[in-house]
């Protein structure tokens, strides 16, 4: 018979140090973040893993199933929602959305 492993539910769930797994093939990806709960509240932090520049960390929150926090990238000013939402295997699921902002000129056919 296999051991089944225990993974922590709810909110102690994302206690840890996360960083993606898949192989990307942007930089806008090479992030790890740490994640922390005192039984009240999170505390999150992230570093790019290529030149250790930390993120800017605010609105934490936590809906029972959702952790979402906003960061920003100081030396590029991008910033992004992070969700992060736990998963039976002991993973988190990680989506991170952006909005990019530029200048478009009439292009006259």
């Amino acid at each position: 018979m296999s051991e089944v492993r225990a993974f922590p539910t709810g909110a102690r769930a994302l206690v840890g140090r996360w960083r993606h797994v898949a192989p990307w093939d942007s930089d806008d990806y090479l992030a790890e973040y740490q994640v922390s709960f005192d039984g009240q509240k999170f505390a999150v932090t992230g570093h790019d893993l290529n030149d250790g520049e930390h993120f800017e960390i605010t609105d934490i929150s936590w809906d029972g199933a959702t952790l979402r926090f906003r960061s920003l990238m100081p030396s590029t000013r991008r910033e992004g929602l992070n969700e992060f939402t736990p998963q039976p295997d002991g993973s988190v699921e990680s989506r991170f959305t952006f909005t990019v902002v530029e200048r478009m000129e009439r292009y006259e056919t």
